[in-house]
């Protein structure tokens, strides 16, 4: 018997103002209506202009960097997607960020799998930041990870859930948004159900905390478009490719490479 509704990959975005590059994202989105749904947390009033894409903005949370107002404010994104019945994987993605695949691409990697992708760091990099969850975890369910995760319905309808549970646990957590999610999906036995790595989102580390790319060599945004990440970040709105003497702007470099149509 074949499915009544197409599944649906829910895009979270966590924004501070706008979305930086939003005609990259109008003309990725555009006519994806059966395939995408776009929820937005905007920190301020929200700036944005994409005529092709249907999008939802969700009530503000008082978020900070660093702080769990973040998670919170990721949890309501992830509540906004579960009321619509065929989001079967909710992805988290931030205002800055560029899609580096097609989106058909994203789409049929996401859906091939009924798991949730998250990046796990390495062990070395959990304690001491995370000693303060050991009263309340075992210390091998607590993880460190990327922020920028892709859940499975199941996954995100039991984070939500527990979102008092969360408060509770993580309220005197370092950088909770590092280790909320995949720490409770651990600690409630959902290893078997998680892939960890590699994540979602292309970032440089080794420049920045992260990196904000506005001059992009031809060299460097070729590692990106074969990287196995499905986005990058974190972009300026003055983002473009060039080898010293030619200049190409983002948009028309992801259309060159047919990431945007």
């Amino acid at each position: 018997m074949t499915s009544p509704y197409k599944p649906k990959v829910a895009l979270c975005f966590l924004t501070y103002d706008r979305i930086v590059q939003e005609s990259i994202w109008n003309s990725w989105l555009a006519g994806q209506g059966d395939y995408y749904s776009v929820y937005i947390h905007s920190k301020e009033p929200l700036q944005i202009n994409m005529p092709d894409v249907k999008f939802q903005v969700i009530p503000r949370v008082p978020t900070g960097w660093g702080t769990l107002g973040l998670v919170k404010a990721e949890l309501k994104l992830f509540e906004a997607a579960l009321e619509d019945h065929t989001n079967a994987k909710m992805v988290l993605v931030s205002g800055d960020c560029v899609p580096i695949k097609p989106a058909w691409h994203v789409y049929n990697d996401l859906m091939s799998t009924s798991k949730s992708m998250i990046e796990f760091a390495h062990h070395s990099q959990v304690f001491p930041r995370y000693d303060s969850l050991r009263e309340h975890f075992d210390p091998a369910n607590i993880v460190k990870h990327s922020q920028w995760v892709a859940l499975s319905r199941r996954h995100a309808s039991y984070l939500v859930m527990k979102t008092d549970t969360i408060s509770e646990l993580f309220a005197d957590a370092k950088i909770p948004d590092e280790c909320v999610f995949g720490t409770m999906l651990m600690d409630a036995g959902e290893s078997g159900r998680l892939i960890v790595g590699p994540g979602t989102m292309y970032v440089d580390w080794e420049r920045g905390d992260p990196y904000r790319f506005t001059v992009i060599r031809p060299a460097e945004f070729a590692r990106m478009i074969e990287s196995p990440e499905f986005f990058a970040r974190k972009f300026s709105v003055l983002a473009h490719i060039s080898d010293g003497s030619t200049r190409q702007s983002l948009f028309d470099a992801l259309r060159s490479v047919e990431v945007i149509p």
